[in-house]
């Protein structure tokens, strides 16, 4: 029975050391070699794609990114209004919230070797966007700053507060998308909204 019982233990402690190693390996933070800067808009509100369009148009070497944004035809007239080119445009539907705003597009954003990013949402939602962003960007060694989309003063005062609550339940589900790789997103918390059936790449 106790040798039955160091074995189970030696067992889960060689589980433990590999999980651990796997997610060193996976997740230890790093510096980045230089790379590029792109405009990332978090949100289905046709202002961030025209906040998007402004600042593209101000530097024309940034790409832009736009996680689960206005239907496809509504951002495509919006860049296009601004002479956006559809290359410097890519759209993604994939995202419930801001917690899969953020891990469905780590991915293209490492391909593209992006250091920087600039996030485009609503000046309610930053302070909770930095919580995660300092988790999930910053695990990848990609800097990241805030450009808020200015809200109505008297409905980010009373109907956005800052809720420290949710801060702190969405940087524990950053953590745990960070050991575990899953991402509980909006439907498990009341929040989010539902994606488009298809991403779309202009």
């Amino acid at each position: 029975m106790v040798k039955q019982r160091r074995g189970l233990r030696r067992l889960l402690l060689g589980l433990a050391m590999i999980l651990l190693a796997s997610w060193l390996i996976r997740f230890w933070p790093y510096s980045r070699l230089a790379g590029k800067t792109v405009i990332l808009g978090l949100g289905s509100r046709p202002y961030i794609e025209e906040m998007a369009a402004r600042l593209a148009r101000q530097s024309p070497d940034l790409e832009v990114m736009i996680s689960s944004g206005s239907p496809p035809k509504v951002a495509t007239r919006i860049f296009e209004r601004s002479s956006i080119s559809n290359r410097r445009v890519t759209l993604d539907y994939r995202a419930q919230d801001t917690l899969t705003n953020l891990t469905t597009m780590l991915p293209l954003l490492e391909k593209h070797r992006v250091d920087r990013v600039i996030l485009l949402c609503e000046d309610w939602r930053v302070d909770r966007a930095r919580a995660l962003a300092s988790v999930i960007l910053g695990v990848r060694g990609i800097a990241f700053e805030f450009a808020p989309y200015q809200t109505l003063a008297q409905n980010y005062g009373t109907n956005h507060r800052v809720d420290h609550a949710k801060i702190l339940r969405d940087r524990l589900r950053a953590y745990l998308w960070l050991v575990s790789g899953w991402a509980p997103a909006g439907q498990l918390t009341g929040e989010g909204y539902i994606p488009e059936p298809s991403s779309q790449t202009q």
